[in-house]
């Protein structure tokens, strides 16, 4: 039984202009965010974002009090991983987290 949980929250679709290659090109983004907890409270905890399709790794944070946030991240399938920063619990994951 699991006593880390990740509960996610997803908003959507920021539009931005990017200068760089392609010149002009229109990215939408959205952020991802949540809290963790253990043991039903709030808890720090190594959070880190992959990408579904390719596996590949986005951006890591470390939750305050709780509280993460993934930002500018672009529309696409991710899945959320929750470590326990003293390896007492497993680590938890969050999957088919959908900026759409």
């Amino acid at each position: 039984m699991n006593l880390i949980v990740i509960k996610h929250k997803v908003k959507l679709a920021q539009k931005e202009k990017y200068i760089s290659t392609p010149i002009n090109e229109t990215v939408f983004t959205g952020e991802i965010s949540g809290i963790v907890k253990k043991l039903n409270v709030a808890t720090d905890a190594r959070v880190v974002l992959f990408n579904k399709q390719t596996f590949k790794y986005v951006a890591s944070t470390v939750s305050k009090m709780g509280v993460y946030k993934f930002e500018k991240v672009p529309l696409g399938v991710y899945f959320v991983v929750a470590l326990d920063p003293n390896s007492a619990y497993n680590a938890v994951i969050q999957d088919n987290v959908v900026l759409e």
